[in-house]
């Protein structure tokens, strides 16, 4: 682990009491959840990985079981348990395991739905192949430090015919600008350090990834956090942020595309 690492544990640590403050150093972690994840309810729904006698109802995401990676503090994974999934929160640092498991343990629906656990993907990937039907990664891809492996990591968890959704910051000129400079040193509404811009990844870039270890892009969809009004908007572009759908190939695709590859030679 290089130094930076070392600093950016330390900086997350130091939020785990300010974790669930809405309006503190993390509102845009917390305004950009309440963003996407009806859009992953609605696309899990739509792939057909949901029951379709609860997809009209208030637990959606009845019996689908997710995994979210870097789950920190819990926002997120709440927000899917009460959608109805059951969920798996992973995350390396101890003390954001603790404060999502002290809010849990006084939530009786949150105690059925969640359960966390101080792992690695990549050690969790080792023990649970081919376990969920969903996992999800939000803003925890540019703290990694292999991407490939990363991915790679995520997409063993997964079934096939599995979603996986990844939310991550652009490595653009404007993301720089925007998030660097403004939101970090100007508005001071993300912590100095707390996305490593150098690690960022394009849309583009991330697609070939995906492709590379057997998950196949559905949709990308670009979003920005409005400081004055302190909500998250979708945008026509990918540039700042930006949350890449995919779908685990199923065998029967595999199959057919070396087939296809086959008969053309």
């Amino acid at each position: 682990m290089s130094g930076s690492d070392d600093e950016k544990l330390r900086l997350l640590k130091g939020l785990n009491e300010r974790w669930w403050d809405e309006d503190g150093n993390l509102v845009t972690l917390h305004s950009s959840c309440k963003l996407i994840a009806p859009y992953i309810r609605d696309e899990i729904i739509h792939a057909g990985i949901a029951r379709a006698d609860a997809a009209s109802g208030l637990t959606p995401l009845d019996d689908v079981t997710a995994l979210e990676v870097g789950c920190g503090g819990g926002i997120l994974t709440e927000r899917l348990a009460k959608m109805g999934c059951t969920v798996t929160g992973i995350d390396v640092i101890g003390e954001l395991i603790a404060v999502a498991k002290r809010r849990a343990s006084s939530d009786p629906l949150l105690k059925t739905k969640v359960s966390y656990k101080k792992e690695s993907i990549e050690h969790h990937a080792a023990n649970n192949a081919e376990k969920y039907d969903v996992v999800v990664s939000h803003f925890c891809l540019e703290q990694a430090e292999d991407q490939q492996t990363f991915i790679e990591s995520c997409g063993k968890c997964l079934k096939p015919g599995g979603a996986i959704f990844i939310t991550t910051v652009s490595k653009t000129i404007l993301s720089w600008l925007g998030i660097v400079l403004l939101y970090e040193k100007l508005f001071k509404c993300i912590p100095v350090g707390m996305h490593d811009w150098n690690r960022c990844l394009t849309a583009d870039k991330c697609h070939q990834i995906l492709q590379r270890h057997n998950l196949k892009t559905i949709a990308t969809r670009g979003f920005y956090y409005n400081y004055f009004s302190k909500r998250s908007f979708w945008i026509r572009c990918a540039s700042l942020f930006y949350i890449t759908y995919a779908k685990k190939k199923a065998i029967e695709e595999n199959v057919k595309e070396i087939t296809k590859d086959c008969l053309k030679k």
